[in-house]
């Protein structure tokens, strides 16, 4: 009998653009290694990029979570800039985007 037991999770994690998640990872100053088709983030969070899900250990959940929502403000702000919008912070999880 093991003396203790780890809990993996593999949730979907649909992060097309590489560049854009690297950026994200950046931005939280996360430590990470790109090998490939995999992203390794510290130790325990895994990102396969190829099958687009994310292996990790349940209390690095919240960790999991702040990674996708800074790859999606990632994205909004890569569209807006193509399209030459505006991007304001309404509240800590609405933004707002205005062309001028």
């Amino acid at each position: 009998m093991p003396c203790y037991q780890m809990n993996v999770m593999a949730v979907e994690f649909l992060a097309r653009n590489v560049d854009m998640l690297l950026r994200a990872l950046d931005a939280l100053k996360l430590k990470y290694v790109h090998d490939g088709m995999y992203i390794t983030v510290g130790r325990q969070v895994q990102i396969d990029l190829e099958r687009q899900t994310a292996e990790y250990e349940r209390y690095q959940a919240p960790i999991v979570n702040a990674i996708k929502r800074q790859y999606a403000r990632e994205v909004i702000n890569e569209v807006a800039k193509r399209k030459r919008w505006v991007v304001k912070q309404q509240s800590k999880r609405k933004l707002q985007l205005k062309k001028y």
